[in-house]
């Protein structure tokens, strides 16, 4: 009887639904990809617009994927390489890379196996709370929000494995509600431990679960969803605490055996802190009270983007899936106010995931990804709810207003899957980059790279050090940093000249570093600060290749051969240099 139950729960068109938007995922995500997948398949077009190159990286993918590669090399993390953020992401980017290689295709396809665990473990959560209708709706909607280019989600952000761990985190604790005993809050707190490896706002979920446990766990319909004994619920608090003490445990353990725990300390605690309270709001950004809506402004102009302005730094980061945010926020009120226990959960749940994007107050594009899964899920489980009949005969006005429901939530995925098709299926992979994202420069950057790449053989010391966010050039051009601040953080580029005591370390040691390595390529993305410019002009020359600013300076010895050796770089139009 059990077993015929569960099929009748799960039936076969919701399986097939499940793989039919896992294969749909896997295309639609590819597009960015297209004229590599077409080059290997000799010319076989899978997608309706494939020319030019594909999207080259940005400086948060080429940044991890450089560390990638140094850490295959035998880099050790935050003592070789300074990063502000938890281990986790790092780490799977250089598991990556070891799989695969430091390319444009290995990091380009480094998403595609964490969102499709990602759609299935949503899947799995809508199911366990509204039904198989819900699961293939609210993974259908995921795939549209999770490769939202606005979002910078056909990239590989870390955001999206931080999707996989929150959604995974959630699903425990939904079987935990059905299922007392502390197996799943322990799960759902090793998973949130991993969540926050690869960010520390991650942690978030953590005092949201331990209220959930201890309102709401162990209760039943046959108690009225009262808790559970109070030792019933310390165990499974207990249990969730031990679950993510044990994922931070294996990570500083694996830090502290190599010896870097200390300049771990210094990064991802001191300086992620640092980061947040000693960072200035760009010079006309928008108020704090409005920024968490409209995003950053031109740093140049102050300009905001389309709908609040225009500027050609930046668009608005809502402006490829405003219909379905606008339903999952809806939805997110209705679950608050008429929900039942699951679908409050998912709520605060939601909730959570959007403080993740206020708390760093820096709100680029790509935060924005964090809130997706509970507002897909939350979109599914509302249209569930209005086309199911609560009662068996429902008023007239009823059910006029569950089909007014229904017909808003049609339009409003509708409408996303149009901006979706319009904004990033039929559009080149390599203008994804240019016309949301910023401009020109990661085009730019990646043949800049190339071609120190192909000019390297020149030099006497075939190294780079970028003053600035300009990651790309150490990835296209293949040169390692000789300093371990290879990244400018706002913290850094703000505070170079101030006194900061963090920062006034970090930059004696980057001088330390030039003076010892004296490599023969620098990069100045920003205005170098006094120090940097003496040394720049007592030993560098500013390099004609790149004529105009940012400036590539090039070790005085190498000038003649590094400018000798083949063409000058080609330049693009001049869209936007700005960065973050």
């Amino acid at each position: 009887m059990t077993r015929d139950r569960d099929r009748r729960l799960v039936p076969e068109w919701a399986w097939v639904g499940l793989l039919l938007i896992l294969v749909f995922d896997v295309w639609w995500r590819g597009h960015t990809m297209g004229p590599a997948v077409t080059d290997r398949l000799d010319g076989v077009h899978l997608w309706p617009v494939v020319k030019g190159e594909t999207e080259p990286l940005d400086c948060d993918e080429a940044a991890y994927a450089y560390m990638g590669k140094r850490l295959t090399e035998g880099a050790v993390l935050y003592r070789d390489l300074a990063e502000n953020k938890p281990p986790g992401g790092y780490w799977i980017y250089q598991l990556a890379v070891k799989i695969g290689q430091a390319s444009e295709w290995t990091i380009r396809w480094i998403p595609v196996p964490i969102v499709l665990l990602t759609i299935l473990l949503l899947w799995l959560a809508a199911l366990l709370v509204a039904g198989p209708l819900a699961a293939c709706l609210s993974s259908f909607c995921y795939v549209l929000l999770s490769t939202d280019p606005y979002l910078y989600g056909n990239g590989a952000q870390l955001e999206l494995p931080m999707n996989l761990f929150a959604v995974g985190s959630l699903v425990a604790i939904l079987l935990a509600l059905k299922k007392p005993g502390w197996h799943w809050p322990c799960l759902a707190g090793f998973l949130v431990g991993a969540d926050t490896l690869v960010r520390q706002v991650g942690v978030v979920s953590i005092p949201i679960y331990a209220l959930v446990i201890w309102f709401s766990m162990g209760g039943s319909e046959a108690n009225g969803d009262r808790p559970g004994s109070v030792r019933s619920r310390c165990v499974s608090l207990v249990a969730m605490f031990v679950g993510f003490m044990v994922s931070g445990a294996i990570a500083i353990g694996v830090i502290a055996s190599q010896g870097a725990l200390p300049a771990m300390v210094e990064n991802v605690i001191v300086g992620a802190a640092a980061l947040v309270a000693d960072t200035p709001a760009a010079e006309r950004s928008p108020p704090s009270w409005m920024r968490w809506l409209t995003g950053n402004s031109d740093p140049n102009t102050g300009a905001l983007p389309w709908p609040f302005g225009q500027t050609r730094y930046l668009v608005w980061w809502g402006c490829g899936s405003w219909p379905l945010w606008i339903l999952g926020v809806g939805a997110l009120v209705a679950a608050l106010v008429w929900g039942n226990r699951e679908r409050r959960l998912v709520a605060v749940w939601t909730l959570g995931l959007c403080l993740q994007v206020v708390l760093p107050r820096q709100y680029w594009a790509h935060y924005y990804l964090l809130p997706t899964p509970g507002l897909s899920l939350l979109a599914a489980i509302l249209v569930v709810d209005a086309i199911r009949a609560r009662r068996p005969e429902p008023g007239r006005f009823v059910l006029l207003g569950r089909v007014m429901l229904v017909g808003l939530a049609t339009l409003a995925i509708a409408g996303t899957l149009f901006l979706q098709v319009r904004d990033y299926l039929l559009v080149p992979p390599e203008q994804l980059t240019i016309r949301y994202k910023g401009g020109a420069q990661w085009v730019r950057l990646r043949q800049i790279g190339r071609e120190l790449d192909r000019k390297s053989s020149a030099l006497s010391n075939p190294a780079l050090f970028v003053w600035g966010w300009q990651s790309p050039l150490y990835f296209y051009s293949g040169l390692n940093s000789p300093s371990r601040h290879f990244f400018v953080n706002d913290l850094m580029k703000t505070q170079a000249t101030t006194g900061h005591p963090l920062v006034s370390r970090w930059i004696q040691e980057i001088l330390d570093d030039l003076d010892r390595a004296s490599p023969s390529l620098v990069f100045t993305g920003y205005p170098p600060f006094p120090e940097l410019e003496k040394r720049l002009r007592d030993r560098y020359q500013v390099s004609k290749v790149v004529p105009e600013a940012p400036a590539l300076w090039v070790l005085k010895q190498d000038a003649r051969p590094f400018l000798m050796e083949g063409r000058k770089l080609r330049t693009q139009p001049d869209d936007a240099r700005s960065g973050h």
